[in-house]
């Protein structure tokens, strides 16, 4: 894996006029498509995947990749994660069968990327549906591009740089290499002391930045051959740099208690990266494919990673980005409904939002100096923000344009098209409860893709929009939301049933280190794979109660009601939850999911998280209170569940925790496990008839 943050990519000097050009395409081809039909979107098939996945042919080949190896409990082990974690992969719902033009271009760039005796066909290239920007190198060789990495990217050099980066962690087995030191490191830290612990994150993290370093070295030798240009290797460690300033000042930035980069320093790669060329010809090209495919692909990319984002409920992220993109092309329908959209739904969900910067409310300590600024705006628009001062300005988007935010150049900035909004005489808006008023001016009043926007600000809705020609397959699930919400409003009373819906399993080990006890995910697809069978097996005794996900809707109807589980994730991390009841229209933030609703005549919805945690240590004795306290032995189980319910007919939702103190010894865990389970499900139908 390359990186784990994102931002927007600096400007790069010294760009040949091909460059140039491509990237003055990308900011202006998009201003003649106005309507959100002309943006196509790859939506989640409604049919399930066919997988032709062989896990015992995986498996096999696995075997025969490690044939040097010797034979052991952990490669085994490894093999058996590896082998779930690839069928999970292939039935699920993230990689873009219907997108073959963005799959066959990053294919063709992997091609030039790395040299012919290391290029096969059997090697597999996957654009995935995750708009956060990354890319891994799976145990078999293929590659996996998330669609945010391929929006966030400004050349096909650095595509390339990348993909060959993740191959190099494949050809080095880097991969099963971390997991055999992962277990040997844990097992030789688990008795020792609090230091001992730090010690062994640390020990893992040098190993980590090790081999980031090895297939660093990997790219720069192919780069040396393949006739890209070598700079796009410096250029994106500087990006990466920009990038990790960024998002260290996000308000939901978390830094780990112990925190080790697993990578080496951005200066340690990009002065290595500069080093190895130094005394070579690097007048390698940025483009050996196609620079107009690449601007196409990005171009999409771009549309589908502001669609998931939305989607996943990541508003603000959403938000920022539609921004970006409406600065360009102010008339586009597409960035003005996701801006429209996220302002709306966040203005619901979070307490303050109105009142909080548009865009960098998202942000602390920005360092935008008052001496960047050239000239303070005179007058401000906006009827509801703050009196217009100094710091307001230095804190509003509208400075932040060439700051930490976005990193604009000027001639980015020369380049956009809605001069009302990068003009600083005059500000619109300052806060978010301004700019929704400004954006929603801009709504045409005859576009029925604003219909979902009007249903819940209680304007008019423009009549008969399913039966328009040529609307897109994104505009009719919107469409049919609006019939569906209908529906539900005027039947809501009647509904009876309230499923279960499990959105999180997490599992936890339990060791003791000293006199202190500590509690530590566990990694391991294994168990849970073994305990989501158990939940299933349980789960479908009751059928009318829990959702059975793969029989009762079709492929992406499944995707949306796994998308709630986000929702319920996003008010946690919030704190939405200071007290047990809190009053929420669910439907009003949330209304993709109306349908399903309708189909079962549901009047509640059960989230279930459910939490599982064990002793390891022989020698360990927990001696506290709490939802685990009576574990005492190694082998011990302890379980607990916190149970989220929605109540669509009175707009509330309540969380409740359910601790079973159910003591187990090795030999009957399997059986206890069962039990636990019973129990927690019957918890949750008791919390559905209430």
């Amino acid at each position: 894996m390359l990186f784990s943050t994102f931002g927007k990519i600096p400007n790069i000097n010294n760009m040949n006029v091909k460059t140039w050009l491509v990237l003055f395409l990308l900011n202006t081809i998009i201003s003649f498509s106005q309507k959100f039909n002309s943006h196509e979107i790859a939506l989640t098939p409604t049919v399930f995947p066919t997988s032709t996945f062989d896990k015992e042919d995986y498996k096999a080949r696995l075997y025969k990749k490690f044939a040097n190896e010797s034979k052991s409990e952990i490669l085994d082990r490894y093999i058996a994660e590896e082998a779930i974690a690839t069928e999970y992969f292939f039935a699920s719902s993230e990689i873009y069968d219907n997108w073959p033009v963005g799959t066959g271009y990053v294919k063709q760039v992997f091609k030039q990327a790395i040299p012919k005796e290391f290029n096969t066909d059997e090697i597999k290239i996957y654009v995935i549906r995750d708009p956060s920007p990354n890319a891994y190198c799976m145990e078999d060789g293929n590659i996996k591009v998330t669609v945010g990495f391929l929006s966030f990217i400004k050349s096909e050099a650095e595509l390339a740089s990348v993909l060959s980066h993740e191959f190099g962690h494949y050809y080095s087995n880097h991969i099963y290499n971390e997991y055999k030191k992962r277990n040997k490191v844990a097992h030789v830290y688990t008795r020792g002391s609090i230091i001992a612990s730090v010690a062994y994150a640390k020990n893992l993290s040098n190993f980590q930045q090790d081999q980031e370093r090895q297939a660093d070295t990997f790219s720069n030798n192919f780069f040396t051959r393949n006739g890209y240009s070598p700079q796009a290797i410096a250029e994106s460690f500087l990006n990466f740099k920009q990038i990790t300033s960024k998002y260290k000042k996000l308000r939901t930035y978390r830094t780990p208690l112990a925190y080790f980069s697993t990578h080496p320093s951005d200066d340690e790669r990009i002065r290595k990266a500069q080093e190895a060329f130094k005394n070579k010809d690097i007048s390698g090209k940025k483009y050996l494919v196609d620079s107009l495919s690449f601007l196409a692909l990005k171009k999409r990319a771009i549309d589908e990673t502001i669609y998931l984002l939305f989607e996943k409920l990541e508003y603000d992220e959403c938000l920022e980005m539609a921004y970006l993109q409406h600065l360009y092309h102010p008339k586009d329908e597409f960035y003005l409904f996701y801006i429209t959209e996220c302002l709306r739904r966040q203005m619901k969900l979070k307490p303050g939002f109105d009142k909080a910067f548009f865009i960098t409310g998202n942000y602390v300590n920005l360092t935008r100096a008052p001496k960047d600024i050239e000239k303070e705006p005179v007058f401000l628009k906006g009827k509801y923000s703050k009196k217009l001062n100094a710091f307001n300005y230095t804190q509003s988007v509208f400075a932040n344009l060439k700051g930490e935010v976005y990193n604009l150049s000027d001639a980015d900035i020369a380049g956009m098209q809605a001069k009302d909004l990068v003009t600083n005489d005059t500000l619109e808006f300052l806060f978010n409860e301004d700019a929704f008023e400004y954006f929603s001016k801009k709504i045409p009043e005859e576009s029925c893709i604003f219909n979902l926007h009007n249903l819940f600000l209680d304007k008019p809705v423009l009549a008969d929009c399913e039966k328009n020609i040529g609307n897109s397959e994104l505009e009719n699930d919107y469409n049919r939301i609006i019939a569906d919400y209908k529906m539900l409003e005027q039947n809501v009373s009647d509904y009876k049933k309230a499923p279960v819906i499990l959105f999180s399993l997490l599992t936890y080990t339990h060791y003791a280190s000293g006199n202190k006890s500590i509690t530590a995910p566990i990694y391991d697809e294994v168990l849970r794979q073994e305990l989501i069978e158990q939940y299933w097996k349980i789960a479908l005794e009751y059928p009318n109660d829990v959702i059975d996900l793969a029989n009762k809707f079709n492929f992406r109807e499944k995707q949306k009601i796994r998308n709630t589980t986000q929702f319920i994730e996003t008010l946690g991390l919030a704190g939405f939850f200071g007290k047990s009841e809190v009053d929420c229209d669910f439907l009003s933030i949330f209304p993709e999911i109306s349908h399903e609703i309708n189909k079962f005549n549901y009047r509640k919805l059960i989230f279930l998280q459910i939490i599982a945690t064990n002793v390891t240590n022989p020698e360990g004795t927990r001696k506290s209170k709490g939802l685990f306290g009576n574990m005492m032995n190694a082998g011990t189980e302890g379980w607990g569940a916190t149970i989220y319910t929605v109540d669509l007919l009175n707009k509330k939702i309540e969380s409740s925790e359910v601790g079973l103190d159910l003591m187990d010894i090795m030999s009957s865990i399997t059986a206890k496990r069962e039990e636990k389970i019973r129990g927690i499900i019957d918890a949750c139908l008791k919390a559905a008839s209430k």
